[in-house]
């Protein structure tokens, strides 16, 4: 059999021992996943991470200013406070303080919320009397125009930031979980960082505000950092770059390497048993 890799190397390690019992073969999405794997005794290819076949996806930002009335000149700040209402409810918070602290220093600063359609009404309770323009997006194809037009953003850990990176748009990372789901997470992850990307580089390229540091007044000033410092902006796009080059962004689709691999261990299986 073969199976596409779950993300064992973050806790309880040893279950990677338990897959080599059942299975031949392990799709590895990300490039350190295949040494982890072989030392446990499981054969594993890197085929990349499906993320990147979505950057065709990131346009339309100009028809997006268009429709929403932005300005070419305004600066654009993606929100991404998760997409379950177990995240939304104590980020958004964190988030409206920060947007508050920011507007302090760029005044004309205009809010991009991509929102899921079943959240829709709650988000839009949690978010009204927004402290800058704000507009809240449904659908992928808002999202993305969403991020073809960011300056920067503010995201919860997650998928989205890896798209995030796949746009080329530079980040803070922010999340806080409850007291005793952070001491259990604690205590059973084995990940120096939450963010693929810094996973991915082994540093913290994407600042990331964990708990106690989930808080505006250490938000503000790295987004701040983000929309009005070149240097710092240009070096963790250089970053993002990078990070997504190892998911596999300039080679073959990854989804045509996971076919590839699996053609090819059909072939060696079949020429084994001959």
């Amino acid at each position: 059999m073969n199976y596409v890799a779950p993300q064992v190397w973050a806790s309880r390690q040893y279950r990677a021992r338990g897959m080599a019992r059942y299975f031949d073969l392990v799709l590895a999405l990300l490039p350190f996943e295949t040494v982890f794997f072989e030392t446990h005794g499981l054969h594993a290819r890197f085929v990349g991470h499906p993320v990147v076949e979505r950057a065709a996806q990131i346009s339309g930002g100009g028809e997006l200013r268009q429709r929403l009335g932005i300005s070419s000149d305004a600066p654009v700040l993606a929100l991404l406070p998760g997409s379950r209402l177990s995240e939304i409810r104590p980020l958004l918070p964190v988030f409206r303080q920060t947007v508050t602290l920011v507007r302090k220093t760029i005044p004309e600063i205009v809010c991009l919320l991509p929102a899921v359609h079943h959240l829709r009404s709650e988000i839009d309770a949690l978010a009204a009397e927004w402290p800058a323009p704000l507009h809240i997006l449904e659908g992928d194809a808002d999202k993305f125009s969403a991020f073809d037009i960011a300056r920067a953003a503010l995201a919860a850990s997650g998928t989205v930031t890896t798209e995030l990176a796949l746009a080329g748009v530079p980040m803070a990372v922010a999340y806080r979980l409850g007291t005793l789901t952070y001491a259990f997470a604690k205590a059973v992850v084995r990940v120096k960082y939450v963010t693929l990307v810094n996973l991915l580089l082994d540093r913290e390229a994407v600042p990331e505000f964990l708990q106690s540091r989930c808080r505006a007044e250490l938000l503000a000033p790295c987004l701040v950092q983000l929309l009005q410092n070149d240097e710092a902006r240009e070096r963790q796009e250089r970053d993002l770059q990078e990070a997504v080059h190892l998911l596999g962004r300039d080679e073959e689709a990854p989804s045509i390497r996971a076919a590839r691999a699996l053609l090819e261990f059909v072939r060696e299986r079949r020429s084994a048993a001959i």
